[in-house]
């Protein structure tokens, strides 16, 4: 027999008052962490945090909580995006030898910083390797064989051929 998932409105664990653990349930769910983290880091159960999450009150709190966050988020990316063009002139200042101040190691790395963060992150060098730990000996032995093993596939296919 199937059973079937009681409606949000019928379950007994609806929450009806969000005490301050709830709240900072809910605080750590918008940061990103996960239920089974949430439930050890609050001595709980993950049924309570996912009661908890699911319940129409605190989807409220979650909401106001997300708006919060992303009103954050994009003023910090206005004032990083208005920084970049300072940052920009501070690089080129150095390039053509303009800045000479003390801590100029510093005020080109916050510069790089700046840039990173507004969407105009350094170039990586990236290298790869082709060796997977097999040297040249080893790889010469290993085509050699693969060589043999073909020779002995042809020749056991002509052996065939020939008895049938």
């Amino acid at each position: 027999m199937a059973r079937h998932p009681q409606m949000i409105e019928d379950r007994p664990q609806n929450v009806t008052h969000l005490w301050e653990l709830h709240k900072e349930i809910l605080r750590t769910l918008v940061l990103g962490f996960r239920p089974r983290e949430i439930a050890q880091m609050f001595h709980v159960t993950e049924g309570f945090v996912s009661n908890l999450r699911n319940s129409p009150l605190a989807q409220g709190y979650l909401s106001t909580l997300e708006v919060a966050r992303d009103a954050a988020t994009t003023e910090v990316a206005r004032e990083l995006i208005e920084t970049c063009p300072t940052a920009a002139k501070l690089l080129k200042d150095v390039i053509e030898g303009k800045e000479t101040s003390a801590n100029i190691n510093l005020r080109v790395s916050t510069a790089k910083d700046w840039l990173s963060r507004g969407g105009f992150p350094t170039v990586q060098k990236s290298e790869t390797s082709s060796k997977h730990g097999i040297d040249e000996e080893t790889l010469d032995a290993l085509k050699q064989r693969a060589a043999d093993a073909r020779a002995e596939a042809q020749r056991n296919e002509v052996l065939i051929e020939e008895e049938t």
